[in-house]
């Protein structure tokens, strides 16, 4: 199931890098159903990595190490907190985008919209880590710092091209009052000590 997540990895980066190329040729249009095809095959390929390559699959791929150990019981709360929050700030920016397009707003900056830029992205990640955690995936651990690189790029391309594109000056504005894109203070500093936890975990389970 290794080699599987490994090919499910690579097309993952080769949407993005497709994705990127995209949006860079359309200098003066943007395709909306390209961009939602490109978002759809995003989760398709990035979602289903930590179930098939879960320690609870163990039991048919002696490859499927477990990252946590005997600290899993641990890891699954951790988990179920993160999958909780991230439908939580789903919802959150799907009903203040819901209630703006109801408006004629198309630029959404209130709400959670207000601290952060992209908070679908982040409610995305928060998922992916969560099940990454709850299901003891050691390739999805390992994946994780290029999934926060790949998203922090993903949302910088889609600022440059498509939104100061269709908003301009408007949505230079917006981000220069609204400083994060991804991670807000103070919780990329507790992103941040849990990643050294994690790491901690990883170096005494591997290698001690």
């Amino acid at each position: 199931m290794i080699v599987l997540s490994v090919i499910l990895i690579v097309l993952f980066l080769l949407n993005f890098i497709l994705y990127y190329f995209n949006l860079k040729k359309n200098n003066s249009s943007i395709n909306l159903n390209e961009l939602k095809a490109f978002k759809l095959l995003w989760s398709c390929f990035l979602y289903p990595i930590p179930l098939i390559n879960s320690s609870l699959l163990g039991f048919l791929f002696t490859e499927n190490l477990s990252y946590f150990g005997d600290n899993y019981l641990w890891f699954i709360v951790l988990g179920m907190i993160f999958i909780i929050f991230g439908f939580k700030l789903r919802s959150l920016a799907s009903k203040i985008r819901e209630s703006d397009i109801n408006k004629g707003i198309k630029l959404s900056t209130k709400g959670i919209y207000k601290v952060l830029r992209h908070p679908t992205y982040l409610a995305g990640f928060l998922l992916f880590l969560g099940i990454t955690f709850c299901l003891d995936s050691l390739v999805s651990v390992l994946f994780i710092p290029v999934l926060i690189l790949i998203i922090e790029l993903r949302s910088s391309i889609e600022e440059k091209y498509v939104l100061i594109r269709e908003f301009k000056t408007k949505y230079v504005s917006y981000m220069e009052k609204t400083p994060f894109r991804l991670f807000p203070n103070p919780y990329n500093y507790i992103l941040g000590l849990i990643a050294i936890i994690v790491i901690y975990i990883g170096i005494v389970e591997f290698f001690f």
